[in-house]
């Protein structure tokens, strides 16, 4: 079990000290001694206060510390993952209506039907034409978000592990998806897809803004 900062017990027991100081302040009947345990009580209270503030200032600055290098091994698979099969999607559709075929897929809350027929036909083409160079990256990427996530937890954000699992759940529902040209191999391959593109950058968004990191620093390192 792991011990508690001393920072942390530090503050519990100025925060002890200033509610027994004030609570002695009530009971006395002399002014001087009242006005002297408010003051003491004041004074426990603030540094109380600035502990806590302190401790949770060093645990973010030492989970930051410990994130980044974590970002820098997530970033590669998310580049890899972008050259494999982005680079080639945004050739096939061109960047622009790729990015809005993604906020319409988004505002149709991630529903496949929200693209015409002729875009899942094409994109489901792509997917399943790309898929032998595209699973080992899919692989790596699914293999990396779980390393951060276990490391990471709820604790440090909710968002960032929320968008880790979406896109891992999201590369495992793809890999049993048969390509067997039916309609419903089809919509589920298309909307599998997206929410990997989708997840895997939310994941990096938020990290990079999080950390206040450059993107063009995160991606040398690949």
């Amino acid at each position: 079990m792991r011990k508690p900062a001393l920072e942390t017990v530090l503050a519990s027991l100025a925060l002890g000290l200033a509610v027994s100081l004030g609570i002695a302040s009530y009971r006395v009947s002399n002014p001087f001694q009242e006005a002297w345990l408010i003051e003491l009580a004041s004074l426990a209270l603030g540094l109380s206060l600035a502990l806590f503030i302190v401790n949770i200032y060093l645990d973010r600055k030492s989970r930051r510390a410990a994130v980044t290098p974590l970002l820098m091994l997530v970033a590669p698979s998310i580049r890899d993952h972008n050259n494999a099969f982005l680079k080639d999607v945004w050739d096939l559709f061109g960047k622009p209506q790729f990015d809005a075929l993604m906020r319409r897929y988004a505002e149709y809350h991630r529903d496949p039907k929200a693209l015409s027929s002729d875009e899942r036909e094409r994109l489901y083409a792509h997917i399943k034409s790309r898929w032998a160079p595209l699973a080992p990256v899919l692989d790596r990427l699914d293999n990396d978000l779980r390393e951060l996530s276990m490391l990471l937890g709820w604790s440090f954000s909710s968002r960032v592990l929320g968008s880790c699992f979406a896109c891992r759940f999201a590369i495992a529902s793809l890999r049993q998806i048969t390509f067997d040209d039916s309609s419903e191999a089809k919509l589920r391959a298309v909307e599998q897809y997206l929410d990997i593109a989708s997840s895997a950058f939310a994941v990096f968004d938020a990290l990079v803004h999080m950390l206040g990191i450059p993107e063009e620093r995160v991606y040398r390192r690949g």
